[in-house]
């Protein structure tokens, strides 16, 4: 609603924290509104729920070759994030 429109997700989210805010919801789910996402979340806000986790983040694997293309998440033995590339020039392999 204000004079620009969004600069990609982390500004949408910025825009509308507000709103967030004024209606203190028990969960977000943030998207990027640039993909079609074919998946059923409640398994992932029920682990997120489970682990009493603040923030919860979805991936998927893709093949090495690939991997300069997307955002790289390196989870840690207990599946927690410890570190995210944005499209890498040379990612390192993260089983």
């Amino acid at each position: 609603m204000g004079k620009r429109w969004y600069e990609g997700t982390a500004d949408a989210i910025y825009q509308n924290l507000r709103l967030v805010q004024e209606h203190n919801p028990d969960h977000v789910c943030v998207f990027g509104s640039d993909h079609i996402y074919k998946m059923d979340i409640r398994q992932m806000v029920d682990l997120h729920k489970k682990r009493g986790a603040k923030c919860t983040v979805a991936g998927i694997k893709v093949p090495i070759a690939e991997a300069s293309e997307f955002g790289v998440i390196e989870i840690d033995e207990d599946w927690n994030m410890v570190s995210f590339e944005e499209k890498p020039e040379s990612p390192k392999c993260i089983l």
